[in-house]
């Protein structure tokens, strides 16, 4: 797992492989995509959506990574109706396009994995139906975190079809950083 969120918004580094995860804390280096991807089929990188820097790291990586088969990203950059139903959701999902239109080029699969918002909605609202306090902030906090729970179980299940159904994918995850924590 890549952990994203507290390092330096310039460069993308990650923690030294380590034995030691106080060695790894403090030892860093830039992404050597052979020794990741020679270790892991499936490697996690948990982000900002809005950070523009690790996106940018991302394409120019992506003509490094060996082997990769899969750029599975959280957003649901498929949805084209909700793109131009939300101007907002259409500028974060533009933020994505870089890396889809160089997986193309490089002939790397994107995968969308997060449920599609509609269905988010419909989650929203019938548990928020099943919650007594459900317009209290505590309330909202538990739906949402229900949601991401579901979210979660539902990306995974994704990652794990393609790694069981592909003997040979080496799969790049981007993702919110939520999903990792």
């Amino acid at each position: 797992v890549v952990n994203t969120a507290d390092l330096p918004a310039d460069s993308l580094f990650v923690p030294a492989l380590s034995e030691k995860v106080h060695e790894a804390k403090m030892a860093h280096r830039l992404i050597d995509w052979n020794e990741v991807f020679q270790r892991h089929r499936v490697v996690l990188i948990g982000e900002n959506h809005l950070n523009v820097t690790v996106k940018r790291e991302i394409v120019k990586a992506l003509t490094n990574i060996p082997n990769l088969t899969h750029v599975a990203l959280e957003p649901g950059f498929s949805d084209k109706r909700l793109r131009k139903q939300y101007p907002h959701f259409d500028k974060l999902m533009s933020l994505y396009d870089p890396i889809i239109e160089k997986c193309k080029r490089q002939k790397i699969e994107t995968i969308s994995i997060d449920i599609p918002h509609a269905l988010k909605e419909r989650l929203r609202g019938k548990l928020a139906a099943s919650f007594d306090h459900a317009s209290t902030p505590r309330g909202e906090n538990q739906i949402e975190l229900r949601i991401m729970g579901i979210r979660n179980s539902h990306m995974a299940s994704k990652i794990a079809s393609v790694v069981q159904n592909q003997p040979n994918s080496r799969i790049l995850v981007l993702v919110g950083q939520a999903h990792i924590d």
